[in-house]
This record gives structure tokens, sequence and C-alpha cells, in this order.
């Protein structure tokens, strides 16, 4: 009898024992989790912390506004950007943060970081956005900034919020671009077509001059996007807009040696002024720039006569020779034209371009 019961006490004490080791383990890895959270947190303030220093330390760099910078934040070795650790922590933790730092947030610069932290590109988090936009008053300025840098990365989600929770007119906002640069600009340059669309359809002026008297389709030229190009085009964008020193698009093409892009310029309505002196037909002559000559003819533009005195005053050996070809059923009258006294061959002479008047010679000039 007696050893039945000290096998039953053994049971009961082995029962009691798996039990408590059971709760030590519940408590351990609640412990464990809870001091992985807390490292999270720890781990995100304090690269919000540091970028902040950061921007603070460059927010003078010339012509790199705090909206870039802060698009793409570095990331230091061993530590993941800032949206990929926010994205992972639930609203009530960046909230508290953001609370814990007001001292922090009197910058633009500062809350330009935690836009970024708030939007990502891949998850806008409208939800600290909008939490932001209110801990700072739904200040308008803050807006277009927003707009301007979610723009600036296509995040059209995060668009679509800002100018139905924005201001009237914030498509048109140059707040956060010290060039007086609308969201478009940033939307062109980076050729995001859908952000464009939709600036568009919130009324941006397709044509909205900046400081530089510059359109949104230089930006889109000057990029490289043909893509924005074709699509400004067809929000009827003036393909043929002067700035303040009288270039259009075309112009900026030509300087970029780019058959590429002033095909799609001229094939998207830009034209050619042949009353102007420096056309981008003079521009194209002037740097021998034979491709882009053939380009513009093949899309109806006229090459005048008097544009031979463009490439004998820089020697353009190649173009000359083009323009015989073209103007071959008159090239004599054209090889000798006189300009108030000055002819090709005296043009080329009087520039230094011994060659170029050594061949004009050879074919008929005199």
């Amino acid at each position: 009898m007696s050893y039945l019961i000290g096998i039953a006490i053994a049971v009961v004490v082995l029962i009691v024992f798996v039990f408590l080791a059971k709760i030590f383990v519940v408590l351990l890895a609640k412990k464990f989790a809870v001091s992985l959270a807390e490292k999270a947190v720890k781990n995100a303030t304090q690269y919000a912390k540091d970028q902040i220093q950061t921007m603070k330390e460059n927010k003078h760099e010339q012509d790199t506004p705090p909206l870039i910078k802060a698009a793409s934040p570095p990331t230091p070795k061993g530590k993941e950007t800032m949206t990929d650790m926010t994205d992972a922590l639930p609203t009530a933790a960046v909230a508290e943060w953001i609370e814990s730092n007001m001292n922090t947030l009197g910058e633009s610069a500062d809350f330009v970081i935690l836009m970024t932290l708030a939007m990502g590109t891949k998850n806008p988090r409208t939800d600290v956005m909008e939490y932001l936009l209110k801990l700072r008053g739904n200040k308008a300025e803050d807006m277009g900034g927003c707009l301007d840098m979610a723009a600036m990365v296509g995040n059209v989600e995060a668009m679509e919020w800002l100018l139905a929770n924005g201001p009237p007119n914030l498509a048109n906002t140059t707040y956060g671009n010290d060039r007086g640069r609308t969201p478009l600009f940033a939307a062109a340059a980076n050729g995001h077509i859908e952000a464009m669309k939709l600036l568009k359809k919130n009324f941006a002026n397709v044509d909205a001059p900046d400081n530089d008297g510059q359109s949104p389709i230089f930006l889109a030229v000057s990029a490289g996007k043909t893509e924005s190009i074709v699509c400004l085009a067809g929000l009827d964008a003036n393909m043929n807009f002067k700035d303040r020193q009288g270039s259009t698009p075309l112009h900026y093409a030509v300087l970029a040696n780019s058959v590429e892009l002033v095909r799609c310029l001229m094939e998207n309505g830009a034209k050619i002024d042949d009353k102007s002196p420096m056309t981008p037909m003079v521009y194209a002559i002037s740097q021998g720039q034979v491709d882009i000559l053939k380009c513009m003819v093949e899309n109806q533009a006229k090459v005048r006569p008097i544009d031979i005195f463009a490439a004998a005053g820089e020697g353009q050996i190649k173009v000359l020779e083009y323009l015989k070809q073209h103007f071959a059923d008159r090239w004599s009258e054209v090889v000798n034209a006189d300009l108030g006294g000055m002819t090709p061959l005296l043009v080329a002479e009087g520039q230094g371009k011994p060659e170029a008047a050594t061949w004009l010679r050879a074919n008929g000039a005199r």
C-alpha cells in the first residue's frame, strides 16, 4: 500500500514540475518578445534621430533641397531603412516617438524626414501622415512639401490622399522647392506618368514656369525622359515654350546631343522658329551634329541657305558636305552667298578655320 502511495506522490510532483516549467518557458518567451519589440522601437528612434542630425548638418548644401535628400536617406551599415523599420511598427509606436520628440519638429527638414518615414514608396502609411499633419496644424506648406516628394517618387496613393485632403490648388504648390517648381516638375523629371496625369486631373498647370522661366517639359528633356515628353504633349503642354533666354526644349535636346529627344519633341509638336537667328538647327550645325540635322529635316524642318555661314564659321566640314547634298540644285548660289559683304569662305578664313576654307574653295567657293 505504501508503495502505491509513493508512486502517486511521485506522479503528482512530476505533473507540478511540468506545469511550473511551462509557466517559466512562457514567461521567458514573453520577456524575450518584449525585449525584441523594445529594441526595434529603440533602433527606429535612434535612426530617426541620426537622420535629423544629418539633415541639419547638410541642409545648406547647394542645389540639394531637403525633399530630395530625405527621399532616399542613407542606410547605415547593419541597419534597415527608416521606412522598412517603421512599416513593421504600429502607428501607436510611431506616434509615441513623435510626441516624445516634439522639440525636434520645428524645422521643415525634420518634418520631411518624418514624412519619408510615414509615406514610403511601397507603403505610404497615410494614417501616420494624417496624424503628423494634424499635429502640426494641417499647414498648407506641409501638404505641399509632401506632395512634391510623393510626386518625385511616383507615390500615387499618397498623392491622391494629399490632393483629396489638402487645400485648394495644391497641385500647383511650390512649397518645398526653392526653384519655384510645382510637383509636376518632379514627376516629369522622374518619368512618373500616372503621377503626372493625376496632377493634371487636379488642375495642375502643365506650363507653369519655375524661377528660370522654364516649364516642366524642360526638366523632362534635361532628364532624358521621352515618356514624360509624350505624356506632357498629351496633356496639352506647350512644346515650344520659351524660357527667359528665349530657348525652347528643342534647343536643350540639341545641346544634349540626343537624336532621340529631338525626334520625340518634333513628333509631338516642337517646331523651329525660322525667324530666330539662333535656331536649334543652328545649334546643331555649329556643333557638327549631322545626325540631329538629318533628323530635323526628316521632321519637316527647313534648312536655310544662310545656315551655311554657321557651318563655315565653326569649321564643320561634315555639315558642309551634308549641305552640299541638300542644296545640290543650287549649290553654287548657296556656297557663294553674300551676307553684308561676307561669304562663307571669308567667314571660315576670318574665324581661323583653314581646313573649312580649303574645302569650300575645292567645292566652288570664290
